[in-house]
């Protein structure tokens, strides 16, 4: 039976190598970098509103609350409302901790409610922030520039990576 065994694994990879090495296709494989550089003419702005209270609906009080002026704020900047998006809502116990061995309780809540912000007009951002941070937005997760229309910079970098490959 070990013989058999052994004689039928051996067809097997006999068989997988061979099919494998007829299908090998001769190929040449070329290596280019292209790089293309672009002033960036957006910013997407990553920003909250977080609350915390004692009762799970006080806490999303008071961020509905925020958020919602807030958003009156975006919108009175003039960012048109398909550049905001709302990208968290959450809502999270705050757990104590004690020294001994009791264990660990509920003490309160923190609500939150975190967006996406598209400024497609830079000479905005600056104000804009100082206006959101005014109305109660008080997370800033990230903040980076880009550009709106990337495909014109990204077919350059791709030109210019195939004249290097041929050079």
């Amino acid at each position: 039976m070990r013989i058999f065994l052994v004689a039928l694994v051996s067809l097997f990879l006999a068989g997988a190598y061979s099919g494998e090495a007829s299908e090998q296709t001769r190929q040449i494989v070329v290596d280019g970098e292209g790089r293309v550089a672009a002033t960036p003419d957006m910013a997407l702005v990553n920003l909250g509103v977080r609350k915390e209270a004692r009762q799970a609906a006080a806490a999303i009080d008071a961020a509905s609350k925020a958020m919602t002026s807030v958003l009156e704020r975006i919108a009175a900047a003039g960012i048109a409302s398909e550049d905001v998006q709302t990208t968290r809502i959450g809502l999270d116990p705050r757990w104590q901790h004690s020294q001994n061995s009791t264990p660990p309780r509920v003490v309160g809540y923190v609500a939150s409610n975190d967006l996406r912000i598209r400024v497609r007009d830079l000479d905005l951002l600056g104000g804009l922030l100082d206006a959101v941070v005014s109305e109660g937005a008080n997370t800033m997760n990230g903040l980076t520039f880009s550009v709106a229309d990337p495909a014109p910079l990204e077919d350059q970098a791709r030109a210019a990576a195939v004249v290097d490959a041929r050079g």
